[in-house]
């Protein structure tokens, strides 16, 4: 069955005053919470209608739609998670007690964390491992909600590794339920092979890999992490 009416929600966020806004400055009172809510879902047609459960159309109740009883959930659109570098090999998992420490991102990467402590697993790792460990990771988002994702390279920092990045992310978009919107991020960091020349990478991502990106229609927008220890506004400029 592709028709669906969810009965008795218990809150249904709409987002209504959100999008009359064009998400700018939304407040808690635009998320348009409706209680005791019904919603009607058709596979082919999308969203149907949304409303009190009391105001259900007739023609949704009809036994040709599949009733279910939501009481004491909530119901809300698919999340749009706005930053993400999902295509990655190695463990950082320690960084994060040192951030509840009280260590910064540079002290971090001083120490021989943060974004360079990745490159050299994501490098040796191959495009099947690192497919799977990105599907892996879109089946956890999905399970959280996540529906629409921006998808960043950045941690190959070279033609090789971040061309081979967004290709694995256009492979694998729309793949377990989440649509991936490829962002090349080669301006991520110096990789460690380049600190002597940094002026060098950045020409690098300029006249070679930003162009085979756009030649081969791998990402649909470029990034840079200007921020100090990383690069700067005129090099971002």
């Amino acid at each position: 069955m592709s028709q669906f009416v969810y009965r008795k929600i218990a809150c249904l966020v709409t987002n209504e005053g959100i999008a009359s806004k064009g998400g700018v400055r939304p407040q808690e009172g635009d998320l348009g919470l409706l209680r005791d809510a019904a919603l009607v879902f058709s596979r082919r047609e999308g969203v149907m209608w949304a409303g009190p459960d009391r105001n259900l159309p007739k023609q949704f109740r009809e036994k040709k739609w599949r009733h279910l009883d939501c009481r004491g959930l909530t119901a809300y659109p698919g999340l749009v998670d706005g930053h993400t570098h999902p295509v990655f090999a190695g463990d950082r998992s320690r960084e994060f007690e040192l951030r509840m420490k009280g260590a910064t991102y540079q002290e971090i990467a001083a120490a021989g964390g943060g974004i360079v402590s990745t490159v050299a697993a994501t490098r040796k790792a191959s495009s099947a491992e690192l497919t799977s460990s990105l599907l892996e990771r879109l089946r956890t988002a999905h399970g959280f909600g996540v529906r629409l994702m921006e998808a960043k390279s950045g941690y190959g920092l070279d033609y090789k590794s971040e061309l081979r990045a967004l290709q694995v992310i256009r492979a694998a978009d729309q793949e377990e339920g989440v649509a991936l919107v490829p962002t090349c991020m080669a301006a991520h960091a110096i990789p460690t092979e380049r600190k002597s020349n940094r002026r060098g990478y950045i020409d690098e991502i300029l006249s070679t890999i930003l162009p085979a990106v756009a030649k081969k229609k791998l990402a649909a927008y470029v990034d840079v992490f200007c921020d100090e220890g990383y690069f700067s506004v005129s090099e971002t400029l």
